[in-house]
């Protein structure tokens, strides 16, 4: 199938493994997600001291 996609996700985590994590552990197992495409944005957004 081709197109737009269906759905958007924004997810906030700690790092670049925890996400990788989320993904193959959460999205890609949910019955009927034939494909995922990412593209991951890393930056700080505030530092607490």
């Amino acid at each position: 199938m081709f197109g737009t996609p269906d759905y958007y996700l924004r997810v906030l985590v700690a790092d670049y493994a925890a996400y990788e994590a989320f993904q193959t552990g959460k999205i890609i197992g949910i019955p009927g997600v034939a494909r995922v495409i990412s593209q991951p944005t890393m930056k700080k957004i505030k530092v607490i001291d």
